[in-house]
């Protein structure tokens, strides 16, 4: 059973997709993934069949390294709306309050109502 107040949530409407044409909004380009890119998808589908290390320690190390940051100071991700959703969970309780600008990313404001700000 949903709460009742994430009913109140709009239906989400997907854009149009061109093939001709950018869909930033949608962060979708017209052209397909780098020959580097498709290496590692190829190379990642022969593990297919096992679960990735939690919490992507790898990567964090790296960006880390390369920033000059703690392992510790470094969050990923698979998005941003991932990255603000747990921002929210983890910061809000009920009755907080949210700011964020507005007109902008749809996510904000839905993400806050979960959160119970």
């Amino acid at each position: 059973m949903l709460r009742a107040d994430l009913s109140l949530f709009p239906d989400y409407k997907p854009g149009k997709s061109d093939e001709t044409k950018l869909k930033l909004s949608a962060n979708e380009a017209n052209f397909g993934p780098l020959p580097t890119a498709l290496e590692a998808i190829r190379e990642s589908a022969l593990r297919a069949n096992r679960y990735p290390i939690s919490g992507s320690p790898v990567l964090r190390k790296a960006l880390a390294d390369r920033l000059g940051l703690s392992e510790e100071q470094v969050a990923v991700a698979p998005g941003a709306s991932a990255v603000i959703q747990q921002a929210v969970l983890m910061t809000c309780a009920a009755g907080d309050e949210v700011l964020f600008p507005w007109r902008s990313f749809e996510a904000y404001p839905l993400y806050a109502r979960v959160g119970g700000a």
